[in-house]
C-alpha cells in the first residue's frame, strides 16, 4: 500500500495470495478473486482494484459492481478501457466489463486532483 500511498492514493485494506510466477496467477478462479474482493470491501471502501496480470478478475467485475454497490476496477479491463478511448472506439460497446465501460467522465472513486480511496486485491508481495 505504501507504493499506491507515495502516488497520493489512500489504501485501506488489501489482500495477497503470495504467488510469484505469472503463470499461477492464472491458475486463480474467478471465485477465489470474487471473495478477495469481498473481503476487502467489508473492511470499507469506495472502490475496489484487482491488481495483477494474468488473473481473471475482469469477468467477475459486473456482478460484484451490482453485488457490492461499488465500482471495482481490474487492471487489465481498465488498460482496455483506456486503449478503446486513445483508439477512437467508444468503450460504451464493450458489454459486461463493467460500469467503468459505459463512463463519459472521471471513474468513480477518482476525484478531479486523481486521488482515489481504493482497496487492493493482489496475487503477490
Amino acid at each position: 500500500m505504501a507504493n499506491w500511498a507515495a502516488s497520493g492514493l489512500v489504501c485501506t485494506a488489501e489482500r495477497h495470495l503470495r504467488l510469484q510466477d505469472n503463470f499461477s496467477f492464472a491458475e486463480v478462479s474467478e471465485a477465489t478473486i470474487a471473495d478477495l474482493v469481498r473481503a476487502v470491501a467489508r473492511d470499507g471502501c469506495e472502490a475496489v482494484a484487482i491488481v495483477c496480470t494474468n488473473m481473471r478478475g475482469a469477468g467477475a467485475v459486473a456482478a460484484l459492481e451490482a453485488e457490492l454497490s461499488l465500482p471495482v476496477y481490474d487492471s487489465i479491463a481498465t488498460t482496455l478501457w483506456k486503449s478503446l478511448q486513445v483508439a477512437g472506439v467508444d468503450p460504451g460497446r464493450a458489454r459486461g466489463w463493467g460500469q467503468l465501460f459505459n463512463l463519459t467522465g472521471a471513474p468513480a472513486g477518482v476525484a478531479s486532483s486523481e486521488r482515489a480511496s481504493s482497496l487492493l486485491v493482489g496475487a503477490g508481495a
